[in-house]
């Protein structure tokens, strides 16, 4: 399981990032209005755990969501 090394408030920051990956590609709904959506307070902390998990920024995977899957 890819969850099998990691803490909880890991798996469920992988888990919101996923989530949020897919109405990034899906919805035109603003970056910080999905942040929001997924639990995050700032930009800042839903960019850093973004780009830990999926090695891309918000903006940068949803201009080329095909190439970062």
């Amino acid at each position: 399981s890819k969850y099998f090394h990691c803490t909880f408030p890991q798996i469920l920051n992988i888990i919101r990032v996923e989530k949020a990956s897919r109405l990034l590609t899906e919805s035109n709904i603003n970056i910080n209005e999905i942040s929001n959506q997924f639990g995050y307070d700032n930009m800042r902390t839903f960019n850093r755990n973004f780009i830990q998990i999926m090695n891309i920024t918000p903006r940068e995977y949803r201009k080329n969501p095909i190439k970062n899957r």
